[in-house]
């Protein structure tokens, strides 16, 4: 998800970001509101399953 990568840069933190990523995704995205979307937003604002 390189848009929420970008998403974080822009904003002043990432609450802000994920926030705002969890709304785009479920607005213009096939997977929004399923859980996997919002893994997704997680994973790249919030470094989830990163070790």
């Amino acid at each position: 998800m390189y848009w929420a990568k970008k998403i974080l840069e822009w904003t002043s933190s990432p609450e802000e970001a994920l926030e705002i990523a969890i709304n785009l995704n479920d607005k213009y995205h096939i997977d929004g509101r399923d859980p996997n979307g919002y893994v997704g937003c997680m994973w790249s604002i919030c470094g989830v399953h990163d070790q």
